[in-house]
């Protein structure tokens, strides 16, 4: 919020700021992580940003809760997440990976949200049971994946014109679906180079030679190991910022990758960065280039100063390492 201040007098329109609790904090207030009245002024909205909440969900008085943040995804819509990767000039030494291989990564993984095995049904056996026994359904369907593939395409056009389809293989017939539908997609868009790769595969190569790759399109469980993977080319998941896209249009749904950290919450170390990004990407998708521009470049000379938190690698508080890219815009 204090970076959206700080680039307020260049956006064309003015912003009104609505804020509500979701996860944990919810939880205590209400007694649920997901609160109804929440998501329903979710929808009513031009985009949604959220922080970093729990995932997985609360639980108080051994009650499991659900998911929050699916909850607000299906809520708004959501049927396609955009993460990019891109490595900052001036963060050598962050990463794993030789520099070689990793400067000039710039990525964006398109993944699938309403279908696949995160969407259920899910199922485990009473615990008295023995042997205890759980299955995860794993489910796609036609719409889902024309509609993300879709997706892919039109971005990669406004790219480097690649997109890359990551597959489970040929064992699984949900993989069989992803292959011939994104396939007959491809072939009416001959301007975009188009190849298939297998998980494993592409997984190998992504660190080999991350700079080759530009959109990737994938389904849910696979998009989402394989895109954390790329903040091994970052330098920290905390680098990584995303976008949901509604199938309403409007509001899609703006966050961070990395999910909640307790353990670090209250210190002041946590990396403002996958949240600022994220704020960006916001900023562009209404149309204002320039201050999505001036974000990106704050953050990047920020990096090139010498600006880290401790993930990668630095002793800067989360207030520094934000009040360095204030300064910069």
């Amino acid at each position: 919020m204090e970076v959206l201040a700080a680039v307020a007098r260049i956006l064309p329109w003015p912003v009104e700021i609505r804020t509500g609790d979701l996860g944990r904090s919810a939880f205590r207030r209400c007694g649920d992580v997901a609160p109804p009245d929440l998501l329903a002024r979710a929808t009513e909205v031009d985009a949604v940003l959220v922080g970093a909440v729990d995932t997985v969900g609360a639980v108080a008085d051994g009650a499991p809760q659900g998911s929050a943040i699916l909850s607000l995804r299906r809520a708004l819509g959501c049927y396609a997440a955009l993460r990019p990767a891109r490595v900052w000039p001036g963060t050598e030494g962050i990463s794993p990976l030789r520099e070689s291989l990793r400067l000039g990564t710039d990525l964006l993984f398109v993944r699938e949200l309403s279908g696949g095995v995160y969407s259920g049904p899910h199922h485990r056996s009473p615990a008295q049971l023995f042997p205890r026994r759980a299955t995860d359904r794993m489910a796609q369907s036609e719409p889902e994946i024309i509609r993300v593939a879709r997706a892919a395409f039109s971005l990669a056009r406004a790219r480097r014109h690649q997109v890359t389809s990551v597959e489970w293989g040929t064992v699984l017939a949900s993989s069989k679906l992803w292959s011939t539908v994104v396939s007959q997609i491809a072939a009416r868009n001959r301007d975009v180079s188009y190849q298939r790769m297998r998980a494993g595969e592409f997984a190998r190569e992504l660190l080999r030679r991350p700079t080759e790759f530009d959109v990737v399109v994938t389904e849910n469980l696979l998009g989402d190991i394989l895109s954390d993977e790329a903040g091994a080319l970052v330098g920290s998941l905390a680098m990584l910022p995303s976008a949901a896209l509604s199938r309403h249009q409007l509001p899609h749904l703006y966050e961070p990758v990395h999910g909640a950290a307790p353990e670090i919450a209250g210190h002041g170390v946590a990396n403002p960065i996958g949240s600022i990004l994220s704020l960006a990407m916001l900023l562009r998708e209404w149309g204002s280039d320039a201050a999505a521009d001036a974000i990106e470049s704050a953050v990047g000379k920020s990096l090139q100063a010498g600006m880290r938190t401790p993930d990668i690698g630095g002793s800067a508080s989360t207030r520094e390492m934000t009040t360095a890219i204030i300064g910069r815009l």
